[in-house]
């Protein structure tokens, strides 16, 4: 989450998102590193306006949202003046466009329907919608995702080789039948809520726990954590 506290490398401790703004992507994948102790050899950023035009490519999204959820997108929709259609008020199904997912995606001051608050909501949230963006291509054949993709492409920052990219497409058939799983840090026995410089943030009480458990996580099985 990127509330957690923690050493910025050449840094003081802050929030872990203050990596990107002191030094892009580079620091940020160094501070994961050296605050969990795993490797990171590939990374994938999008902005927001980038989001909005994936979701858009794709068709949509289609999402469940409680009448809180509704109000709240209309609110911030139309503080910006937005375009886009405003939703009916009510607790249903919805099929979303790219701005409107943007702002269910980024909502952290409207609780969940299962009772998270702040950048908890907000997470699950993000974490929710990118399950439905893979769900949505699950419905796709093997054309239209290589077509998605190359729609998608110049809105995504990666270091991932253009042939590296195509061998994944290939074989996207395959990988869109796997189960999907998630994880979060930090988790709800390893977090403290604290006030530090007049920052909200999240303190990870047992460091070596959540190394391990993220490694346990990624790695299926019992590991041992380098430096844990």
């Amino acid at each position: 989450m990127r509330d957690i506290y923690c050493k910025i490398p050449g840094h003081a401790q802050n929030r872990l998102n203050t990596a990107i703004a002191y030094g892009g992507e580079k620091l940020a994948i160094q501070t994961i590193q050296d605050t969990f102790k795993i490797k990171i050899d590939r990374y994938a950023k999008v902005d927001f306006e980038s989001f909005k035009k994936i979701v858009d490519i794709i068709g949509g999204i289609d999402i469940t949202l409680s009448d809180a959820e509704v109000n709240y997108i209309n609110n911030d929709l139309n503080y910006f003046k937005s375009k886009s259609k405003r939703l009916v008020r009510g607790e249903s199904l919805y099929h979303l466009n790219g701005e409107q997912t943007l702002v269910y995606a980024r909502a952290r001051k409207v609780p969940t329907p299962e009772g998270l608050h702040d950048d908890f909501a907000r997470t699950f949230r993000q974490r929710r919608v990118l399950g439905l963006i893979i769900n949505a291509m699950k419905n796709c054949n093997l054309n239209q995702i290589l077509n998605i993709i190359e729609q998608a492409g110049p809105y995504i920052d990666t270091n991932l080789k253009k042939s590296e990219i195509m061998i994944l497409a290939k074989r996207v058939m395959t990988y869109l039948n796997f189960t999907l799983e998630e994880f979060r840090l930090p988790t709800d026995d390893n977090v403290k809520n604290s006030n530090i410089k007049s920052m909200a943030v999240l303190e990870i009480p047992d460091l070596a726990k959540a190394r391990y458990d993220l490694a346990k996580f990624i790695y299926e099985d019992t590991v041992k954590v380098k430096n844990a």
